[in-house]
This record gives structure tokens, sequence and C-alpha cells, in this order.
């Protein structure tokens, strides 16, 4: 193995697990706004929860009502996550365009 590929390798070891990914979108360029979507996720869980202990409760004239709201919520919070992962992977995604951009930089002046 030359030094590139030995490098490349030792890197890839860091990563470990889906905590260690969502935790590398946070430290990236849009960090704050990872964070606010991370509390809307939160958020949108609470009252789904609160949605569904309604629809269970309800009478049947609401229950309607309350099932509606519960899926609604669920909604938006797939599209909560699905966007996270996005972010996410457009941090990763540029994180390594910036390595191989350094990486073939230093090959150019050697």
């Amino acid at each position: 193995m030359n030094v590139a590929n030995k490098k490349i390798h030792t890197e890839s070891k860091g990563m470990k697990g889906l905590i260690a990914y969502l935790k590398q979108g946070i430290n990236g360029d849009l960090g704050w706004l990872l964070k606010i979507g991370y509390c809307l996720g939160v958020i949108l869980t609470v009252i789904m929860a609160f949605c569904a202990y309604q629809f269970f409760t309800a009478s049947p004239n609401t229950q309607v009502f309350w099932g509606v709201l519960f899926i609604l919520t669920l909604n938006g919070q797939m599209a909560t996550k699905l966007w996270i992962y996005m972010q996410t992977n457009h941090s990763q995604t540029m994180q390594e365009l910036r390595s191989i951009e350094k990486r073939l930089k230093s090959l150019i002046k050697n």
C-alpha cells in the first residue's frame, strides 16, 4: 500500500455506525441547521404520541380528527428525518471532496 491508500484506509476505520455518521453531519458547515432539524423531529414525535393517545381515548366522533393529525405528524417526522439524512450525506460528501482536492493538490505539487 502506498501512503495515500494507507491514509484513506485509516480514515475510513474511524467511521463506525449511524451515530458517528450523524455526528459528522452536525460538525459540518450547517450544524446549527441540523440541530434545529433534530429539535423539530423531537417536537413532532411528542405531538405524534399525543395525537395517538387522543385517538385511542377520544369519542368516536373525534377519532377521525385525531387519526388525521397523527398521520400528518407522522409524515412531517419522516420528512424531517429524511432531510436530516440528506444534509448529513451532503456534509460528508463535501468533506470527502475537499479531502480529495487536497490530495490532488499535493500530488500535483510533488
